[in-house]
């Protein structure tokens, strides 16, 4: 066997793809006693045939499971939905934003990504956080047009995931390389589309990376989270609509939903923060909030606004801009980059994989075979 077998690797694929020990058993016909040994014991010596199957069967490459992985330290991670999102799910979505920072360590070699900029303001209330971001970022007091490439160009890496529940919004991890430096990594649901439902996601998740200490999360008592989370909430609100500007405009709106939808369309924001922060702001008292949001309720807009379909949010673009970058100016060609990617990035992947989670267009890195119908199979070869 080409290498040391790496247990961690064998969490990390049965996490993603949601399988427990008995389900692979149960798919691969090996004892349970064995995977249990495979996946908690790091000095363990596998039966290559055996490590070879469970690789088919959890569709990773088989050098997967042979690498050591990337000097790379994995912090607790945010979840929007903590409280009531399944573990399962949490930790498969985790071993994404994991292999998603590694295939950026690797990326970094080549491409000069912004730098990070995000400043830490743990000492201050959100609201006030929310108002010296925007300054230090020279947002002014005006709408955010997208969420995405701002944090993009701030150091902070967007990935869009495929979940398999509706349960999952958005979710941060942070890491932490070799070499000292931090790297945030923020993915959120594409069963989300709407720009207004993404941007308060989006600005939720730099709440707590502005706000929040990220040793221990998972530890955290639920009181202790909840206030947290409303913590986020409480900046994310600021930061897309800041005081100044959204009280001119509640002043002069018509306090409807259809008044409420105009507000929408021009701060990119759903219904539901806006009246949340005219509610926090003194604009309309909690008697007037209920019976807007029993109003959107009875009108069945409560989940699915008006303009959700019509505000979409721009897809993130620096990690699939870098590949494509490497590979039109021929650094790479797409089987060299697969191999750099294994052999210098310690990361063996599909190139299916790599595009699903870079989000890249298909096709980007798997060899293309042309598909020639009108070619036939020569008689004397059918006999055989």
């Amino acid at each position: 066997m080409k290498g040391k077998f790496n247990n961690q690797r064998l969490k990390d694929a049965m996490e993603l793809r949601c399988m427990s020990i008995t389900e692979l058993s149960q798919s691969t016909h090996i004892s349970r006693q064995t995977i249990t040994e495979y996946r908690t014991n790091p000095e363990c010596n596998p039966d290559i045939l055996k490590i070879k199957h469970i690789a088919e069967t959890l569709n990773f490459p088989f050098s997967f499971f042979l690498e050591k992985g990337l000097p790379m330290k994995s912090n607790a991670a945010y979840f929007r939905s903590q409280l009531t999102t399944k573990q399962y799910y949490r930790k498969a979505q985790q071993v994404k934003l994991k292999l998603i920072a590694s295939i950026y360590d690797f990326l970094k070699e080549y491409i000069e990504f912004p730098a990070f900029n995000v400043p830490v303001y743990a000492n201050l209330k959100p609201e006030n956080a929310a108002e010296q971001l925007r300054k230090e970022w020279g947002l002014g007091e005006r709408p955010i047009e997208n969420m995405i490439p701002l944090l993009e160009q701030h150091g902070i890496l967007i990935v869009c995931l495929e979940t398999e529940t509706d349960a999952i919004d958005a979710f941060t991890q942070r890491f932490s390389l070799d070499n000292g430096d931090k790297i945030y990594v923020i993915g959120y649901s594409a069963n989300k589309k709407s720009a207004s439902r993404v941007h308060f996601d989006l600005a939720h998740e730099l709440g707590h990376i502005c706000l929040h200490d990220w040793q221990e999360v998972d530890e955290l008592e639920r009181e202790e989270f909840k206030s947290r989370e409303q913590e986020a909430n409480s900046f994310a609100s600021a930061f897309l609509l800041p005081e100044k500007t959204i009280l001119r405009d509640l002043d002069t709106c018509d306090l409807s939903i259809k008044g409420y939808s105009k507000l929408k369309r021009k701060w990119r924001t759903s219904i539901a923060a806006l009246l949340m922060r005219a509610n926090r702001l003194g604009v309309i008292d909690n008697m007037a909030y209920k019976d807007m949001i029993i109003r959107m309720q009875k009108q069945g807009i409560r989940k699915q606004e008006p303009l959700d379909n019509e505000l979409i949010t721009a897809e993130p673009s620096i990690l699939k801009t870098a590949v494509n970058l490497l590979l039109s100016n021929n650094v790479f060609d797409r089987n060299d980059f697969m191999n750099a990617l294994t052999y210098e990035g310690c990361i063996s992947l599909y190139p299916e994989q790599v595009e699903e989670l870079l989000g890249l267009q298909k096709g980007t890195l798997q060899t293309k075979i042309l598909d020639f119908n009108h070619l036939l199979l020569k008689q004397k070869l059918k006999t055989i």
